[in-house]
């Protein structure tokens, strides 16, 4: 880690606050949903979404143990879809997104 600049001095010269500027103007205007992330913390629900898909993994999990251990192939098999289907759905959606930025990028 850098130091902080000494006081009434700013961390960025006025040359490097402009291109900075610069900079942000043109992500705006490129990729203004990735501007509007940055903006408000790119990370700032992601760990509540990998929580409770985390916790529902466990209980799908569970489900199907508990089926497979109890004899009742119906739990058994509708744990092991709801895990699947927990663990398709982000995969899924990534893909998509990945797809639909390459797509973008390719016009």
């Amino acid at each position: 880690m850098t130091a902080p600049p000494p006081e009434g001095r700013p961390a960025l010269s006025e040359e490097e606050q402009l291109a900075l500027r610069a900079i942000e103007r043109d992500l705006r205007a490129t990729n203004p949903e990735l501007a509007s992330a940055m903006a408000r913390g790119i990370r700032s629900q992601h760990w509540r979404w990998q929580a409770i898909i985390a916790l529902s993994c466990l209980t799908a999990g569970l489900l199907a143990a508990t089926g497979l251990f109890a004899g009742e192939p119906g739990l058994a098999v509708l744990g092991a879809l709801a895990l699947a289907a927990l663990i398709g759905t982000p995969i899924m959606l990534r893909r998509k997104r990945t797809r639909r930025h390459t797509d973008v990028e390719e016009e």
